[in-house]
């Protein structure tokens, strides 16, 4: 059975000028030990997905629904509030976009995860602290008891990122959730934060659902990648598949917006044209057919259905399907 399984996941938030979908009926299934990457431009409800499997949508004014999504089992939209809870941090994990947002300012860095380990654990004072400090070590601080009585301030962008890494693989999880975590720093460190990350998970054998825009990133670390566009997922396919022969007219758009090492100095980059859709009046039919350079008259009218195109690929185009 998969460590996750979600069906139909529908995120819908209420607003002055009408419901806005921005999760529309999302579905995949991931493996533990396994990376699933899911890429889309900004909007496109990648990180709306990941913050409604850990019930950490304010409602109002989010409505979620769809099913069964399910966690080890647990399904986690009818789940009690007392047991989402007893699953954060525990079981599932989060690493947020922003680090200095996310750890809290008045609170030291080792204040900050000795209470991961007391709320569920229930392991306080010096055995806190030497587990803190051991993962503080793990994730590569060079002097750990020294971070550990540090606050957030006091650290770079890269160091923030890394305590946010041990925050989350603290109490090995299951299942890790990693929104942009390389956002905002230079390459060299991410490649640090990205290695670490897939070592630390490897190590667990912990499934990772990575959520980015950087297919940079994807391609050295995902195992297989969802792409998303106007709240839906329109193509699936692992990693390899989707770089060599994507078919989905969006993915060949991202994929050829991309600088390559082989390419001579007189090749221009590809240019996606025009902008995402509005959310609150998302056009008829097929929500790319307004930049899509394939679109047929079926494009207009029908909204085409994620369906497989080639063995383990799965794509949601009319012009996909007849290839």
């Amino acid at each position: 059975m998969p460590l996750l399984e979600i069906h139909d996941l529908h995120v819908t938030f209420r607003t002055p000028e009408g419901p806005v979908h921005a999760v529309d009926g999302v579905d995949f299934t991931l493996e533990r030990g396994r990376t699933l990457a899911l890429v889309g431009e900004s909007g496109s409800g990648k990180s709306v997905s990941s913050l409604a499997l850990m019930g950490l949508l304010p409602s109002p004014p989010a409505i979620v629904r769809g099913g069964p999504c399910l966690f080890e089992g647990i399904s986690l939209l009818e789940a009690p509030e007392a047991e989402r809870r007893r699953l954060r941090g525990n079981r599932m994990a989060m690493i947020f976009q922003d680090p200095m947002t996310a750890l809290n300012p008045f609170l030291t860095i080792g204040r900050q995860l000795t209470e991961v380990l007391e709320v569920h654990r229930g392991v306080e004072g010096r055995p806190a602290r030497a587990r803190a400090e051991q993962m503080l070590h793990d994730v590569g601080l060079a002097d750990p008891s020294r971070a550990f009585d540090q606050y957030p301030h006091e650290f770079s962008g890269g160091m923030r990122q890394r305590v946010m890494i041990a925050m989350a693989l603290l109490l090995e999880p299951s299942l890790v959730i990693a929104d942009e975590p390389t956002t905002g720093l230079d390459v060299t460190v991410q490649a640090q934060i990205l290695a670490l990350l897939k070592e630390r998970a490897q190590k667990n054998e912990a499934a990772v659902l990575l959520i980015t825009h950087d297919l940079g990133v994807v391609a050295g670390t995902a195992d297989e990648v969802a792409v998303m566009y106007a709240g839906r997922i329109v193509e699936h396919a692992d990693v390899d598949t989707l770089f060599r022969a994507p078919r989905h007219p969006y993915t060949r758009g991202l994929l050829q917006s991309l600088p390559r090492l082989d390419s001579t100095p007189k090749v221009e980059l590809s240019v996606i044209p025009g902008h995402p859709p509005d959310p609150v009046r998302l056009p008829a039919g097929c929500p790319f057919r307004p930049r899509c350079r394939v679109a047929v008259e079926r494009c207009a009218h029908e909204r085409p259905a994620l369906q497989e195109v080639a063995p383990g690929q799965r794509t949601a185009c009319f012009v996909a399907e007849g290839a």
